[in-house]
């Protein structure tokens, strides 16, 4: 038990310190069947590819991912569910590249409210989350 509380404080310290380096810059894409608004910024529903191989499929709002969508990073991880403003925001599920997967509430990136946390190695922890912080098992 111990080492699983270790380990999702791991994951959500490794998350939230590379997020920001997950969402591919605009000027590195290579293909994009997104049009540009009047502002030069990707706006509408399609599919992004960038340098390094990042792709995104979904709905892009003034440059930024929001509402349905999913994202594959060049490292392996993928979300598909909801953004906002391009951050995980709403339902979804992240697929980290060693096979740990979070299937449930997003707010602003982090685990928020009902999830299933499910380890590579099978075990499963189903719980209410605040903000990253496992709170109640269910």
């Amino acid at each position: 038990m111990r080492t699983k509380n270790l380990i999702l404080i791991m994951l959500f310290l490794v998350w939230t310190k590379s997020s920001a380096q997950l969402y591919p810059d605009a000027h590195d894409i290579i293909e994009s069947t997104i049009k540009s608004n009047k502002s030069g910024q990707l706006h509408g529903n399609g599919r992004v590819e960038w340098f390094g191989g990042d792709v995104y499929e979904g709905t892009i709002k003034d440059g930024k991912f929001t509402g349905y969508g999913k994202m594959i990073w060049q490292t392996g991880e993928s979300y598909k569910g909801e953004w906002k403003n391009d951050f995980m925001h709403g339902y979804g599920k992240l697929v980290w590249n060693n096979g740990t997967s979070y299937e449930g509430f997003w707010k602003y990136d982090k685990m928020h409210g009902e999830g299933t946390l499910k380890f590579s190695d099978g075990s499963i922890e189903k719980g209410i989350w605040n903000e990253g912080v496992l709170m109640d098992k269910l």
